[in-house]
């Protein structure tokens, strides 16, 4: 790939699907970039023509005369009006002990800021206003004068900033818009990460993928990572539940090569998956083809399910080859422990282990270098490992090593039935 070809990819086109990170990440939206479609921002609709031929990353200042206005350097300077003593004698010499919070301190009006809205000055002009005309501003500390600038921005100078969509930019959208509710899975980017690694997902590999969460965020990661082309001997089964209905659309919001995708990825439902084992003269040619590709197994198994997972796993256990990688993930561990153990019990995987992922963001700026404020508690679990014994074995007679409950079980028989003998 040449150095054109390699900025190409970065440029906004028409047609495509894109983030929009409202105020620093504080409000995802999504859009198909259109020459004559638009955005809601703040119950104002906005032009997304300008964005066409700029690049994904860019900052745009919302503004209500002009539309979305490109930043330069993505972000809006206030620092002539922070006026910092601490670098100037290397100590901060303010203090907030004297400030007291009421409306004194604001010599402009409502009505004031009001008709500079009206006469069409910018969010930039009306921050430098009002802290021209507080009373306040100068007295607080550097820290409190930056906590004032960011605010009065988002509320007169919002910002947008717009994100190509790939896995760790959807995954975190998700999770900001829908962890309270069952749509994203808890399904944190740091987590796909470790779906991602301990699947052992690569190229020229067959991957099966039960995958629950919105937008099918996982199989489009596993797309991702592959970097599928044209007459790829990588090969994608995701799996539904009955009742639901998937096709190549819902990877939409990745922007792939639709053609890339139909040739690579192939879709189908659990019961469709349990019929694979029975041939029928009149079955659909996507099934025939699943089930070309599941007669030599698959080398990655990925189960990413709110609901129970025995049933799923049973059901698509037998098509992963032996010394292969699988990943379960559950948003609770109740009920991944419970599978882990009965897995486990069956004596056909190593290093199995459930695990739970967590990230902690830190704040690092001069004398306040500390962890966020606010953080997600948890992510989800993950239980992954490898397997061992595969259907062959079992049908040529190969007696499988017995676990170590299944031992200390039949010694306690023993035991019991010597202690009866004696008696």
């Amino acid at each position: 790939m040449n150095e054109d070809e390699e900025n190409a990819q970065f440029l906004i086109k028409e047609g495509d699907n894109a983030i929009f990170s409202v105020n620093n990440d504080k409000k995802f939206l999504f859009a198909q970039i259109k020459a004559n479609g638009t955005i809601n921002i703040r119950k104002s609709e906005y032009k997304l023509s300008p964005l066409i031929g700029q690049y994904y990353g860019t900052t745009w200042e919302v503004t209500k005369k002009e539309g979305l206005v490109l930043l330069k350097n993505d972000i809006i300077d206030f620092s002539s009006l922070s006026q910092n003593d601490a670098e100037a004698s290397g100590e901060e010499t303010r203090d907030n002990r004297n400030l007291v919070q009421d409306n004194n301190h604001q010599k402009l009006t409502q009505a004031d800021v009001r008709d500079m809205k009206q006469q069409g000055l910018r969010g930039g002009e009306i921050i430098k206003a009002l802290c021209e005309n507080s009373v306040s501003f100068s007295d607080k500390t550097e820290f409190s004068q930056k906590k004032y600038l960011l605010k009065k921005q988002e509320k007169y100078c919002p910002t947008v900033k717009i994100v190509k969509t790939t896995g760790f930019a959807l995954c975190k959208s998700y999770f900001a818009k829908h962890s309270i509710s069952s749509d994203s899975m808890s399904v944190r980017p740091d987590t796909l990460a470790q779906i991602l690694t301990l699947s052992n997902v690569c190229a020229n590999s067959t991957v099966l993928i039960y995958d629950e969460t919105k937008g099918s965020v996982v199989t489009g990661s596993v797309v991702e990572r592959l970097n599928l082309k044209v007459n790829t001997s990588t090969r994608i089964i995701c799996v539904y539940r009955d009742g639901q209905q998937l096709t190549h659309q819902c990877l939409r919001m990745f922007n792939f090569d639709l053609n890339v995708i139909k040739s690579s990825v192939h879709f189908l439902s659990l019961s469709e998956l349990k019929s694979i084992q029975t041939f029928t003269s009149n079955e659909p040619n996507r099934i025939s083809a699943v089930r070309e590709i599941l007669k030599n197994k698959v080398d990655s198994l990925l189960i990413v399910t709110r609901a129970d997972v025995m049933p799923v796993w049973r059901l698509m256990w037998r098509h992963l080859k032996p010394s292969r990688s699988f990943v379960v993930y559950h948003p609770f561990l109740q009920p991944l422990a419970e599978a882990s153990h009965e897995i486990t019990e069956s004596g056909e995987i190593v290093m199995g282990q459930v695990a739970e992922t967590w990230v902690r963001d830190f704040q690092v700026s001069p004398f306040r270098t500390r962890p966020e404020m606010q953080m997600s508690g948890a992510s989800g679990y993950v239980f992954s490992g490898v397997k061992v014994i595969g259907e062959e074995s079992k049908s040529k007679g190969v007696k499988r090593k017995k676990s170590r409950g299944e031992e200390e079980k039949e010694e306690r028989e023993k035991k019991k039935s010597k202690q009866e003998e004696g008696i």
